[in-house]
């Protein structure tokens, strides 16, 4: 009779260096496209985000004006919004006064920024009862928002305050 060895086979398994620098080559390789499609999307949400605030924020003060919103010295007023680099502030009354405590500042979200403002004394008023914008000049009606990423978005309004381009 044969019998087969009682000893038990061991098989070594191993894997080479070269094998593993593969591995972590293809890994890292994966990983940077992630990072980079993360952080591009990121930069495209910060810029949505703010549009989005921002239009808000506009449409807002010229309901206030249109609708004769009662302001803090108790009368009904025009309503406007003047543009810095990244933030933007509302305030009543056709001039604006930096030092008026009754504005409110907004700043854009995640290193978005205004450019490229060609409104007059970069600022928007709207009158109050029509919404129209005071001192509306056609060609000095449009403000650009950019992204860290480069994305720009121009936005155009016209006479009666109405966002025409987007």
């Amino acid at each position: 009779m044969n019998y087969a060895d009682p000893k038990p086979q061991i098989f070594n398994f191993a894997f080479t260096l070269i094998e593993v620098s593969v591995v972590l080559a293809i890994s890292l390789i994966i990983m940077t496209f992630a990072i980079v499609g993360i952080s591009s999307f990121q930069s495209s949400a910060y810029l949505d985000t703010s549009l989005e605030v921002f239009i808000s924020d506009i449409k807002s003060q010229q309901n206030n004006a249109m609708n004769g919103v009662v302001n803090e010295s108790g009368n009904t007023s025009t309503y406007g919004v003047h543009f810095n680099e990244n933030t933007y502030t509302l305030f009543t009354g056709s001039v604006y006064n930096p030092n008026n405590e009754s504005n409110f500042e907004a700043t854009l979200d995640g290193n978005v920024i205004f450019q490229n403002i060609t409104l007059p004394n970069n600022e928007i008023i709207f009158q109050k009862g029509s919404g129209e914008i005071e001192g509306y000049v056609n060609g000095l009606d449009s403000i650009s928002i950019l992204s860290p990423s480069g994305e720009e978005v121009l936005i155009t309004f016209n006479k009666l305050g109405v966002i025409t381009s987007l």
